[in-house]
């Protein structure tokens, strides 16, 4: 029996599974989710991305709703998942949503919706699940920036050296610049004041 089928009896109208499990499946899930039609507009979404879900991008390209670092490699991937070359899973992009201030890392998966004749047809559209990953990929930029520094730092007494390394372990992995302020009398080997 086809997910789509209801044994009778069951008090479900036959096909009424389907649009049932649509409608929680938008009301309740915990990620994004968005369907793309084949040109890439969005076509549905949830409410869970202010903004997204009430309509107000409902026929725009994907690359037009959302401002992506790279919109036209995240088309390219699309395409591929549409021209049937298999989902994309937790793929990384970075962008900005026009509600929410700041740079924003998402964990994209996407899926090809076929129609009637199957993989083999041509592609009713995408869904794609998205999850907002921007604090744990910081979190991990910290992280990596941490050991950077505890990898590269303290290998010299010299003062210069040592300020030298400290910056070459954040510069540009974790900051574009990095400026280290040395009391005058430290680097001539002296004491500091108080």
């Amino acid at each position: 029996m086809s997910y789509a089928e209801t044994p009778a009896g069951s008090g479900t109208p036959p096909g009424g599974l389907d649009g049932a499990l649509l409608k929680s499946l938008f009301a309740q899930s915990a990620v994004g989710l968005f369907v793309l039609d084949p040109q890439l507009r969005l076509v549905r979404a949830n409410s869970l991305v202010e903004g997204v879900g009430t309509g107000e991008y409902i026929g725009l390209p994907f690359t037009v709703a959302f401002r992506l670092d790279d919109p036209q490699g995240s088309e390219q991937l699309l395409e591929r998942v549409l021209a049937g070359g298999g989902p994309v899973r937790e793929h990384l992009v970075r962008g900005r949503l026009r509600r929410i201030p700041g740079d924003r890392t998402f964990l994209v998966s996407a899926y090809r919706l076929d129609g009637p004749d199957g993989p083999d047809g041509p592609a009713l559209g995408l869904l794609s699940a998205v999850v907002d990953v921007t604090e744990r990929e910081r979190a991990r930029a910290r992280e990596t920036a941490l050991a950077a520094v505890r990898d590269a730092v303290g290998g010299s007494l010299d003062v210069a050296t040592t300020c030298r390394a400290f910056i070459d372990a954040l510069v540009p992995g974790f900051a574009d610049l990095a400026v280290i302020e040395v009391v005058d009398e430290v680097l001539r080997g002296a004491d500091p004041p108080v």
